[in-house]
């Protein structure tokens, strides 16, 4: 018996995140809603480092390419989980996903893990240990294949 009846899955469109998104859809199954969220912003560099824009202008050119991205994420996802739903929203991942959850009140978020360590998740930080160090719901972290 599966206890979750609303959940919610971060997708970058990454191979970690495909995983993390057939997963979702394998507990949520038939029956139940799934929610696959993507958040994107514009970079912007300053002083040769980039940082993010959290605002870009109406109709600037990530959300098209996000969408199409989305849209084949949601095919693939509904193949298991007809429920799947998604949202594409402006704003940074770790920020956006658990606004989601709450909204929907999901009562399980799935991320995907790059596995990235050392200079690189220094750099980029880590966005599957953001939500989980933050949620106040159960977060199920997918690994990165082993190579």
């Amino acid at each position: 018996m599966n206890p979750f009846k609303q959940i919610v899955v971060a997708t970058d469109f990454s191979e970690s995140a495909a995983r993390a998104v057939a997963m979702a859809a394998e507990l949520a199954g038939r029956e139940r809603p799934l929610t696959l969220v993507h958040a994107y912003a514009i970079p912007v560099p300053l002083y040769g480092y980039p940082m993010i824009a959290l605002t870009p202008p109406a109709g600037e050119w990530p959300r098209d390419p996000a969408q199409k991205q989305l849209d084949e994420a949601l095919k693939r996802a509904r193949s298991t989980c007809p429920q799947a739903t998604g949202l594409l929203r402006v704003g940074d991942a770790r920020d956006v996903v658990l606004e989601v959850a709450e909204e929907q009140r999901a009562d399980l978020i799935v991320v995907g893990s790059h596995g990235y360590g050392g200079f690189k998740r220094l750099m980029l930080g880590s966005v599957a240990d953001g939500i989980t160090r933050h949620a106040k719901i159960p977060v199920l972290v997918v690994r990165n294949a082993p190579t």
